[in-house]
């Protein structure tokens, strides 16, 4: 809730701003269930999935998500502790190890944000990008 009252807010501001170029629309799904209804009936986009495993079908689910979300042209991040180790499937990851970058983690080592997407040029650039985004973020967070 708390996100999504974060982007409702930037998306109220970013409609009065006239020079804003891209339409961002913030959609919030109940589970599994409400991410594949959403899939099915929108357009290809940006997919954040905080994905719980509580139970062990999720993960099994997850799979499932990513496919079918690729196939349909979406590009997928799915965030995780990396001490889970419980990225559904193999994926371009992007790890930050908290004792790496001087963060206390508590009982966590480290976090990570793993990309699907669709096989093509525009994809490849976006993995690029972040690639050079991550080593600048941890390049910043060892600086006192």
């Amino acid at each position: 809730p708390g996100v999504a009252g974060s982007w409702e807010c930037f998306s109220k501001a970013a409609k009065s701003a006239a020079s804003f170029p891209a339409q961002i629309a913030f959609h919030q799904a109940d589970g599994f269930a409400g991410v594949f209804s959403h899939l099915n009936r929108s357009r290809e986009g940006l997919l954040f999935i905080d994905p719980p495993y509580i139970v062990p079908e999720d993960l099994r689910l997850a799979e499932v998500l990513l496919q079918r979300a690729r196939e349909r042209g979406w590009i997928v991040l799915l965030w995780h502790m990396t001490d889970m180790k419980s990225a559904p499937c193999q994926l371009v990851t992007f790890e930050l190890q908290f004792a790496q970058a001087g963060l206390d983690g508590g009982r966590w080592k480290g976090a990570a944000v793993a990309f699907a997407g669709p096989e093509s040029e525009r994809f490849e650039r976006l993995l690029a990008r972040m690639r050079r985004q991550t080593e600048k973020l941890i390049r910043m967070l060892k600086l006192d």
